[in-house]
């Protein structure tokens, strides 16, 4: 939603406070839209809701807009690292061109340090909205299990599991 959030800071402006993208490990987006078939899912299934645009030839979802034809010609795998990578280039552009007011209203927050270290982020929402944490946030952190340990190698495991189903799936990332 980040890279078309123009409305949200043209209509909010002033109001806008913190605008906090949570932003997860590439592999992992990548897996979990493969596994999960999101792509088979778009237009077929009622709780997977995707803006899509239709010209004569396709129907794809907004994120494929401007390279239809491309969408459709790939595998499930590669549509998933085409949509991750194109998401991704499409919110670093638009951090680049926010203005250096807007882009102080946001907190990035990478999930895989979040998870393990979450009080480093809640304490900066807290000073940039002036706010405290209360006993709500404790029962909150409880019942999501924060923080958490990430078993040792977690990420390189996570990658080895990803150069295998390239492999399976024949798919080259050069």
């Amino acid at each position: 939603i980040f890279s078309v959030s123009d409305v949200l800071f043209d209509a909010l402006q002033e109001r806008l406070k913190l605008f906090v993208l949570m932003l997860r490990h590439p592999i992992w987006l990548i897996e979990v839209w493969y596994n999960l078939d999101w792509y088979g899912r778009i237009g077929k299934d009622s709780r997977e809701f995707q803006l899509c645009i239709e010209n004569r030839e396709y129907t794809v979802p907004w994120f494929a807009y401007g390279w239809e034809k491309e969408y459709y010609r790939l595998s499930p795998l590669e549509q998933a690292i085409r949509v991750i990578e194109s998401i991704s280039r499409r919110e670093e552009q638009k951090f680049i061109q926010l203005s250096d007011e807007d882009r102080g209203k946001c907190l990035l927050i990478p999930y895989e340090q979040f998870v393990v270290n979450p009080q480093k982020y809640l304490d900066e929402v807290k000073d940039k909205l002036h706010t405290k944490e209360t006993k709500l946030t404790e029962r909150i952190m409880e019942e999501f299990n924060l923080p958490r340990k990430l078993e040792v190698g977690y990420i390189d495991r996570k990658k080895e599991e990803f150069d295998k189903l390239l492999k399976k799936e024949n798919v080259s990332m050069g």
